[in-house]
């Protein structure tokens, strides 16, 4: 809604006239009228995928991609972490093959994206994340996507709901990106 203010009569009591707010929906407006509401799409710092689409164009597939190889690249470390737990371990550590995968990636993630934004998958394709005021990520913003990416990865609806995000929006966010307010990006040259 959008607020209208009108004059009335002066007062004879005060020296000022009184305001009365008078609403009119917005959608009863005109569309021209409405332009300045479609131009504010997004986050301030971010680029708007309306405008700046060559920052948005093939984004789901290059996410893919970058998934794909990360994931071979911690299924390696994990299997190699978890070689030597079973062995040192007799056997024993073996068991513990899920949980160890876990954590090695979600310590490859972090590490990665505090570092540079981007993992190395997400580097070899191109892209990288940005938080909402466009800057690169640090080590905290790193901790909470990476911890809400792997609850995501861990569940199955979340999941769902993000690769559907990813590949039907506009801008190819996740569920874990909007709850964060960051996007990824292709990097910019």
């Amino acid at each position: 809604m959008r607020a209208r203010t009108t004059r009335r009569s002066a007062n004879p009591i005060r020296s000022f006239p009184a305001r009365r707010t008078v609403f009119r929906w917005r959608s009863l407006e005109p569309a021209r009228n409405r332009a300045h509401v479609r131009a504010m799409t997004y986050a301030p710092g971010l680029p708007d995928p309306i405008r700046d689409t060559q920052f948005y164009q093939g984004l789901p597939a290059r996410r893919l991609v970058a998934f794909l190889i990360d994931f071979m690249v911690i299924a390696v470390l994990a299997l190699l972490v978890t070689l030597l737990f079973g062995v040192a371990t007799l056997g024993l550590g073996f068991a513990l093959a899920a949980p160890i995968g876990a954590v090695v990636g979600f310590l490859y993630r972090y590490f990665t994206i505090a570092r540079a934004s981007a993992t190395p998958g997400m580097a070899l394709v191109g892209v990288e994340l940005r938080r909402r005021d466009g800057a690169r990520f640090d080590g905290w913003e790193a901790a909470m996507h990476t911890a809400l990416f792997t609850v995501m990865f861990m569940t199955v609806l979340p999941q769902i709901a993000s690769v559907a995000m990813m590949a039907f929006g506009r801008d190819g966010r996740g569920l874990h990106d909007a709850a964060l307010g960051s996007a990824m990006i292709n990097r910019p040259a």
